[in-house]
């Protein structure tokens, strides 16, 4: 796995991300994924998530993003395919394009902005290029 600097990695990985994105799940069995039909239900269920943990971090992100999205009115997008760990720890690359995407554990269908903004707040995924668990 030849990881390149997030220079190159990151439009790689946001390439990857929109293709993911783009694919049409309307029928699709997705029973075994948390499905969220607007983007405050996945909101909610983050910060719930976040809660018991004492994920404070994130509970601050996910209090900020539904911020944002209720002061600026967001509209609402059609459901997607979101894997929403994205960062380059679970990117493998092949000659500098993304051959692989490991730990689905958090994947769902839920509005598709919540994937990029949960992988422009990764702190490996801005500098100073601190390491991805």
């Amino acid at each position: 796995d030849d990881v390149p600097p997030k220079e190159k990695a990151n439009p790689e990985i946001v390439r990857c991300m929109a293709q993911l994105h783009s694919l049409d799940v309307s029928d699709v069995n997705t029973a075994p994924l948390a499905r969220f039909d607007h983007w405050s239900q996945q909101l909610d269920y983050l910060a719930a998530l976040a809660e018991p943990l004492e994920h404070r971090d994130a509970a601050r992100t996910v209090a900020a993003v539904a911020g944002v999205f209720a002061r600026e009115r967001i509209p609402e997008l059609p459901p997607a395919l979101l894997h929403f760990d994205w960062h380059r720890g679970n990117v493998f690359f092949e000659k500098g394009a993304v051959s692989g995407v490991i730990d689905w554990d958090y994947s769902g269908v839920a509005d598709p902005r919540l994937d990029v903004v949960r992988f422009a707040t990764m702190p490996c995924s801005l500098p100073p290029d601190p390491p991805c668990n």
